[in-house]
């Protein structure tokens, strides 16, 4: 078809895709998913704009199967993708990458903190000298203040 049809002809060219092309790529398929599913649309708001609501309903309904058909195409190969931990692997490596900044940062606050911790008499006052050096937040400072000063109690006692 060299033409993008429109109306009935574009619902009909795009349901027989549907129908004939079933041992298609999972991506293939969903292309002709999406396609069917402004179709319906189009067909949806055609009706509507005829006065004919009853026929429009119907037009809807056929679009939310089409894309919950969708959806489950798309949740699937995802599931299929996912068996060997492939997109949660990614999806580590990503997250690591996004917060290297900010293990960084905890990592200099808490080697500051063993190495200055008798230096201060409280974790506050602590926090409030390493905020200023590193540059960071009070409130983050404390947090891995308390953190590296809960890993020292934890060496002491083993």
């Amino acid at each position: 078809m060299d033409e993008q049809p429109t109306g009935d002809d574009f619902l009909k060219w795009h349901e027989e895709k549907l129908e004939n092309n079933n041992n298609l790529h999972p991506f293939g398929m969903s292309t002709y998913l999406m396609w069917a599913i402004v179709a319906y649309f189009r067909q949806t708001v055609s009706a509507q704009m005829e006065g004919n609501t009853n026929l429009a309903w119907t037009y809807a309904v056929d679009a939310k199967c089409c894309a919950e058909k969708l959806s489950g195409l798309i949740e699937a190969t995802f599931e299929a993708q996912d068996k060997g931990g492939y997109v949660k692997d990614h999806a580590r490596k990503a997250a690591a990458a996004r917060h290297a900044k900010d293990h960084e940062i905890a990592e200099t606050i808490q080697k500051w903190y063993a190495d200055n911790d008798t230096k201060y008499k409280s974790m506050d006052a602590a926090a409030e000298a390493v905020s200023a050096i590193v540059g960071g937040s009070f409130d983050r400072a404390r947090k891995h203040i308390k953190t590296a000063k809960n890993q020292a109690t934890l060496k002491t006692k083993t």
